[in-house]
C-alpha cells in the first residue's frame, strides 16, 4: 500500500482542501438500507465526508486563508446540520436490521453522528469568537495561535476516523490531552497582565478558551471511540 501523507501535515506543508457547501449527502442510498453491510459502509463513509469538513470552518479566521475562505462557517454549519440529519433517519431505519454486530455498529455511528454534530456547533462558535477578537492585541494573538493549533487536531482527527489505525488513533490521542491547565494558565496570564483588558476582550478571551477546552474534550470521546472500535474489529 503506497504511503500517503496525513492530513494534519498536509496542512503543515501548506496543502489546501476545497469544501463542498452542499447540504445534500454524497453517499447515503435509500436502496442500499436493505443490505445493512452496504448500508453501514455508505454512512461511516458520510459521517468521515462531514468530518472532513470541520478544519476548513476555521478557513475564514486562519492568517493563510483568511483572504481566499469560502463558504464561511456558517454555511458549512448548517448544511452539515443538515446532512446529519439525514444520517441520523437512516440510521433510525437500520437499528433493528442486520447481525448482531451490524446492530452495533449501527449504534456506535449514531453516537459518532451526535458527536459530530456538537463538534460542529463548537467549532462555529469558536470561529466566530477567533473573528470577533480582531487581528490586533493580545487576545488577537491567543487566538489565532488557536485556531492553528485545532485546525491540526482537527486534521489528525480526520485521520484517524478515515484511517483508525494504531498510529493515527494515538496520534490523535497525544493531541486531545488534557489542555485545561495549560487554558486555564493563559486566561490567567493574560488577566494579571500590564495593560487591562476591555468588557469584551474578556469575553472573548474566556469564551473562546472554554470552547476550545470543549472541542478537546470532544474529539477525545472520538478518539476513544475510535479505540474501542478497533479493538472490536480486532476481535472478531
Amino acid at each position: 500500500m503506497a504511503w500517503t501523507t496525513p492530513r494534519w501535515l498536509q496542512s503543515v506543508l501548506g496543502a489546501k482542501a476545497t469544501p463542498d457547501a452542499g447540504a445534500v449527502p454524497r453517499f447515503l442510498e435509500d436502496g442500499a438500507l436493505a443490505d445493512p453491510k452496504t448500508a453501514l459502509d455508505l454512512a461511516a463513509r458520510e459521517l468521515a465526508w462531514l468530518a472532513e469538513r470541520l478544519p476548513t470552518y476555521l478557513d475564514e479566521v486562519r492568517q493563510d486563508t483568511r483572504a481566499t475562505a469560502s463558504p464561511q462557517a456558517a454555511a458549512l454549519h448548517r448544511s452539515s446540520v443538515q446532512v446529519l440529519q439525514h444520517v441520523d433517519r437512516y440510521l433510525a431505519a437500520l437499528a433493528d436490521r442486520g447481525s448482531a454486530p451490524q446492530r452495533e455498529l449501527t449504534a456506535a455511528l449514531a453516537g459518532r453522528s451526535q458527536l459530530l454534530r456538537s463538534l460542529s456547533d463548537a467549532v462555529r462558535e469558536l470561529t466566530g469568537m477567533i473573528e470577533r477578537a480582531g487581528t490586533s492585541g493580545e487576545v488577537a494573538v491567543l487566538s489565532a495561535n488557536m485556531a492553528e493549533a485545532l485546525h491540526v487536531i482537527l486534521l489528525a482527527a480526520v485521520d484517524a476516523i478515515r484511517e483508525p489505525d494504531a498510529i493515527n488513533v494515538e496520534l490523535l490521542r497525544q493531541l486531545t490531552r488534557d489542555r485545561g491547565l495549560v487554558m486555564d494558565g493563559i486566561r490567567e496570564g493574560l488577566v494579571r497582565g500590564e495593560r487591562t483588558l476591555t468588557v469584551d476582550e474578556h469575553h472573548v478571551l474566556f469564551t473562546s478558551t472554554a470552547l476550545f477546552e470543549r472541542i478537546i474534550r470532544l474529539l477525545r470521546r472520538f478518539q476513544e471511540g475510535l479505540g474501542q472500535e478497533g479493538k472490536r474489529s480486532g476481535e472478531r
